[in-house]
């Protein structure tokens, strides 16, 4: 895969050369040649691109041909798409980037084509590409296309966003455009198509189906003038003749069939009878295999001949008998037209513009535009989704003024949740929902409990939207205070319909089924066997599986229960009980389960403050075990959860927040822990000696207490605003030395070199070096060191960073580096200012590996 990336990187970087420097446009116009200003410097670059520098001399005169700039790459990009994985490719990465440079003759004396310096000798050509040697090229499975066919090139250009944004071997298209605009520049500049195509024949050895599509549409962009009986007129028809045969051998492609079609329709008569009899042997007319008795056989060539048939005359049509149908049909009644690619529909594709449904909607009314989506061919696809989302922000109060009429019109439910959601998407809208959002919930909620559950979060379909738009209604709703008047109970009531589910145990997960055997029919294709039966509405369901999607409407309705109690208990005791008690039914039918601890997780903080008798009755909330979901560990894992609250992390077992910043000491947890370490909570975690040593027990204790040393000296080096103890991490790494750690856990002391002042610094860091020389970040430990030489504490601790290697080796150099200036600084020192420790490390560096240092004399003035 290298050189194939390499080489698409350098596809890229022509391409853009090609269109920047407006090659083309310099050569059609100003007729230089091509040692011009912009394009030789495009040629200079391509010299330099390794695989693309083979370039085919350009041919003599003063206008070049520039269509050979992109005719090698695009032969080369063929070939190793064409060509299939081999085990052994020696050398194939070095022949991929192996740069050959090709020089031609140009009519600028003294000059080369491949650089615009003058005095530069040209190079031999060495032949064909070094990519493309013998033995590396072999043929790729039949069938295989570098491109789909449903890409036309005449609607390709250069910089395409959708082909840049698809698959990597839709280059193809891409490499293919650049090449006939610069080929149409060529014919644009006056060049004889021989000369044009002179660099298409390694496009043709690559792969001759992509010749033929790239060949048919530069020949139906420029065919020769009506009448015209010239030697230029004469090779177009040749090569067009000749491509219009082996085209019609096989499958039409958009390029070729507009070829052929202008070849017959306009073919001279001296050549027409040739040119029929040659595309009737190419169509295949050969007799038809006898039949059995019963059985009808079609004749060789039919099913080709009525993919053709829409550009094919009559005579050539004679004898084939009635057509196959053709599977996939652009338009009813006939085969699709051979001459346009028929490319793939987006999901979001609608037969309705919503251009015109917006002017039909304004001019008649919602329910007008809503009367004629439910008419559509296709009414109910998810593309309308998008097209009502759009109406009904254009005018948000005409289209929520009566919500049930609306619906009414529209007839099927997935369009009524379609236009739910974009209704509740425009709730902050002014003068939304006139008549409140009530109708609409409710609407919304019944038909989630009708349609089937969500099948894929990441692709929403009808029963997405529903959930969607009555989660997003009833959270405005509790969030600003509205009211839903009198339907306030049957809201709640269909809540907690949605939720029942959840507070019974997970369904068994069911083993898996074997492969059903298909159903061969005698004489007829296999078909398959019934698929799994359909979802079953999401109110109906008895038992639910677990791992459930945030998206699926009992999650989503657990949660909007919870934001209701919310805003139901300003002060502590004033939940709603029903609330409470469906939480408790929850947490014992799926106490483990990861997607209900994640909702019970974002209201725990609210659950801690204004339910403190429930929360006390339910300690299972807050437990911290290892490989068990729990509310308290999805809110500790949460990165975008309700605030940091320190309150509810003392709440925790101190023992289990251990247990759990032993298993995590460097992410989310850690950044809670520390933060309130910071902000007051100094007894969160017990006396720190202690919490040292518990943090530190267990295989991987000592890299647990080096992870989370290194964070807390991470955290404080950023200074946090909120921050109002002084000495937290001074007090917590003299504790760490003091615990008596394992050896290694005070590897994330390097990691305080950019905070706390140097007389705090120092001592610590030779104290933590001396018990784990291999600091992390050593190098800047050293450099900050190295600025003290009158501090015996600076070169103590560069003679312990000297003892060992860093960790994985990385900054042993700079440490040298640092301890040798911190020497020749500390003995350039007067003799009652220097430290007694430098001869400790001059010792050290020499066992090190500075040995020049051990004849380099001490300086002693």
């Amino acid at each position: 895969m290298v050189p194939l990336l390499v080489l698409l990187l350098d596809v890229v970087d022509v391409v853009l050369l090609a269109v920047r420097v407006r090659l083309p446009v310099v050569l059609s116009r100003t007729g230089r040649c091509c040692c011009s200003s912009s394009a030789a410097s495009l040629v200079s670059a391509v010299s330099c691109l390794g695989p693309l520098a083979p370039l085919r001399p350009y041919a003599e005169g003063r206008v070049r041909p520039v269509t050979a700039l992109l005719a090698a790459p695009l032969a080369v990009l063929l070939s190793v798409l064409r060509r299939p994985p081999v085990e052994g490719r020696s050398g194939r990465r070095g022949a991929a980037r192996r740069s050959v440079r090709v020089a031609g003759r140009c009519c600028c004396p003294g000059r080369c084509c491949c650089s615009p310096l003058p005095s530069r000798r040209p190079r031999p050509a060495p032949g064909p590409l070094a990519v493309a040697r013998p033995g590396l090229r072999r043929p790729g499975p039949p069938g295989r296309l570098p491109w789909p066919e449903s890409v036309d090139l005449d609607e390709v250009r250069v910089l395409h966003a959708t082909l840049f944004l698809g698959p990597v071997l839709d280059m193809g298209p891409l490499l293919a455009r650049a090449v006939l605009d610069l080929a149409a520049a060529d014919a644009a500049a006056g060049l004889p198509l021989a000369d044009r195509l002179r660099a298409w024949a390694r496009i043709a050895a690559a792969d001759a189906a992509v010749h033929d599509r790239v060949l048919a549409a530069h020949l139906a962009a420029h065919p020769p003038p009506p009448g015209a009986g010239d030697e230029g007129a004469g090779q177009w028809w040749d090569l067009a003749v000749e491509a219009t045969v082996r085209l019609l051998a096989g499958s039409p492609t958009p390029e070729g069939a507009r070829l052929v079609d202008l070849v017959l329709t306009t073919c001279p008569p001296e050549r027409a009878a040739g040119l029929h009899r040659r595309a009737r042997a190419a169509l295949g007319s050969a007799p038809a295999p006898a039949a059995a008795e019963g059985e009808q056989v079609l004749p060789v060539g039919a099913e080709r001949a009525g993919a053709w048939s829409p550009i094919l005359p009559a005579p050539l049509l004679a004898g084939f008998g009635p057509l196959p149908a053709v599977p996939h049909r652009a338009r009813p009644g006939g085969p699709p037209d051979p001459r346009c690619a028929a490319g793939p529909r987006s999901r979001h594709h609608t037969a309705l513009e919503p251009e015109d449904l917006r002017d039909l909607a304004a001019a008649g009314g919602p329910l007008a535009a809503a009367a004629a989506l439910a008419g559509a061919p296709d009414a109910g696809a998810v593309g309308y989704a998008i097209v009502l989302q759009r109406l009904v922000a254009a005018d948000p109060a005409a289209w929520t003024a009566d919500v049930p009429a609306v619906l009414t019109a529209l007839v099927l439910p997935e369009l009524g949740a379609f236009y739910l959601a974009a209704a509740a998407a425009a709730a902050r809208r002014p003068g939304a929902f006139p008549a409140g959002p009530a109708e609409a919930v409710l609407a919304a909620l019944t038909l989630s409990r009708t349609l089937p559950a969500p099948a894929n979060p990441h692709v929403p379909d009808a029963g997405e939207y529903a959930g969607r738009a009555w989660s997003a209604l009833l959270a405005f709703v509790w969030r600003t205070g509205g009211d839903l008047g009198g339907h306030l109970p049957a809201a709640l009531d269909r809540l907690h319909t949605l939720v029942e589910p959840l507070t019974r145990p997970p369904a068994p997960t069911p083993p898996p089924a074997p492969a059903p055997a298909p159903a061969v029919t005698a004489g007829g294709p296999a078909t398959p066997a019934a698929g799994p039966p359909a979802a079953r509405p999401a109110g109906e369901e008895q038992q639910l599986p677990a791992g459930l999607p945030q998206s699926h409407p009992a999650v989503r309705a657990l949660d909007c229960l919870l934001d209701y109690a919310a805003a139901q208990a300003p002060r502590d005791g004033q939940m709603p009980g029903d609330v409470l008690n469906l939480v408790a039914a929850v947490l014992q039918a799926r106490g483990g389960d990861e997607t209900a601890a994640a909702v019970l997780g974002a209201h725990l903080p609210l659950l801690h403050r204004r339910a403190t008798a429930f929360t006390a009755a339910h300690p299972e909330l807050y437990a911290l075990i290892p490989g068990r979901p729990s509310p308290a560990a999805s809110w500790l894992h949460e990165r975008r959860g309700p605030g940091l609250d320190p309150l509810l992390l003392a709440a925790l077992d101190r023992r289990q927040l251990l247990a759990a910043l032993r298993a995590e000491p460097a992410g989310t947890l850690a950044f809670r822990v520390v933060h309130a370490l910071l902000t007051g909570h100094d007894t969160l975690l017990g006396d720190p000696t202690d919490a040292w040593r518990e943090l530190a027990t267990g295989p991987d204790g000592a890299e647990a207490a080096s992870g989370f040393l290194g964070y807390l000296a991470l955290f404080t080096s950023m200074r946090p605003l909120d921050r109002t103890s002084v000495d937290t991490e001074q007090i917590w790494w003299t504790a760490a030395l003091e615990a008596g750690l394992p050896t290694g856990a005070l590897a994330g002391a390097g990691d305080f070199a950019a905070s706390l002042p140097d007389e705090v610094w120092l001592p610590l860091a030779r104290r933590s070096a001396a018990h784990t020389p291999a600091q992390t970040d050593a190098g800047k430990v050293a450099e900050r060191a190295a600025a003290h030489p009158r501090e015996p504490d600076a070169l103590l601790l560069a003679v312990h960073l000297l003892a060992r290697p860093a960790p994985h080796g990385a900054h042993d150099g700079d440490v040298r580096h640092h301890a040798r200036a911190l020497l020749q600084a500390a003995e350039a020192l007067p003799a009652p200012d220097r430290p007694a420790e430098a001869a400790q490390l001059r010792r050290a560096l020499v066992e090190a590996g500075e040995v020049d240092l051990a004849h380099a004399p001490a300086t002693t003035h």
